[in-house]
C-alpha cells in the first residue's frame, strides 16, 4: 500500500509544487554523496511545504521525519505514508514519560534506514516558524548520526545542510531556491562515535549550524531583511 501511495501521490504533489511556485531552483546537488547514507538538515520556515520540497527535489528520495501529531489529521496520513515519513515524538507535544519514550523507536528507525544506505530529512529547528533567522537547533540530528555510526557503523554517513529560501513563501507563483551545502563528516577527527557524549554532540551541532547558515539568509528582523 505504501508503494502505491508513493507512486501516485509523490508525483502529484511534485506537480502541485511546480504549479504553485513559478520557479524551484536547486543548487549544489553535486554535494550529495551518491554511495553513503545521508541526513539532510534543512531550515524550516514553510510547514508541510518544506517536507514536500525535500522529498521531491532533493537527490536520492529522502524520507522526512515528521511530528507524530501530523498523523492525527486523517487527510495527511496517506501523504505521510507516501513519503515514508518517520514519526517524531517531540518533548513539547506531551509531558507523558511514555510518550517521550517512544522516541527510542524513532532513533531505531533512523538508524536502520541509514544502515541500508538511505537518506533521511531532519529539521533541526524542531518546528516550522516565521522568523527571519534560524531558531536554536535541537540536538537530535547529531544523536541520530553518531548513534547510527555507533550501532551500525562504520557507515561513512554524511550530514548535508540545506537552505530552503523563499522570496514570498505564501504567494502564488513565487520562487524557491534550494541550496545544498557541503557534506559534513560527523566523525571528522574522531575514530569512534559516541551519541551519549555531550561534547561530541555539541561539536557536530556546531558544524550543522555553520552549514545551514552557509546556505540560508539570516537577519535579526524582517525589516532589516527588506531594507537590505
Amino acid at each position: 500500500m505504501q508503494k502505491i501511495l508513493e507512486v501516485v501521490l509523490v508525483p502529484f504533489f511534485s506537480l502541485m509544487l511546480a504549479v504553485f511556485f513559478r520557479k524551484i531552483e536547486v543548487t549544489g546537488a553535486g554535494n550529495v554523496p551518491a554511495d553513503t547514507p545521508v541526513i539532510y538538515t534543512p531550515n524550516h520556515m514553510n510547514s508541510l511545504v518544506d517536507g514536500l520540497l525535500a522529498r521531491t527535489r532533493l537527490p536520492r528520495e529522502p524520507r522526512p521525519l515528521a511530528s507524530i501529531k501530523l498523523w492525527d489529521t486523517a487527510v495527511l496520513r496517506p501523504l505521510l505514508s507516501a513519503v515514508n515519513a518517520i514519526p517524531v515524538y517531540r518533548q513539547q507535544d506531551s509531558t507523558d514519560p511514555a510518550y517521550a519514550a517512544n522516541n527510542r523507536d524513532m532513533f531505531s528507525a533512523c538508524h536502520e534506514a541509514l544502515a541500508r544506505n538511505a537518506c533521511i530529512v531532519v529539521f533541526p529547528e524542531g518546528e516550522s516558524h516565521a522568523g527571519s533567522e534560524l531558531l536554536k537547533l535541537k540536538t537530535g540530528v547529531a544523536r541520530i548520526a553518531l548513534g547510527a555510526e555507533q550501532r551500525c557503523g562504520p557507515l561513512g554517513l554524511r550530514i548535508v545542510p540545506v537552505g530552503l529560501n523563499f522570496d514570498a513563501k505564501q504567494k502564488f507563483r513565487s520562487r524557491v531556491l534550494i541550496s545544498i551545502g557541503k557534506p559534513i563528516d560527523p566523525l571528522a577527527g574522531h575514530e569512534q562515535a559516541d551519541a551519549e557524549s555531550r561534547e561530541a554532540v555539541n561539536r557536530v551541532m556546531g558544524l550543522v549550524e555553520e552549514g545551514i547558515k552557509s546556505v540560508t539568509l539570516n537577519y535579526p528582523s524582517w525589516e532589516e531583511a527588506k531594507l537590505i
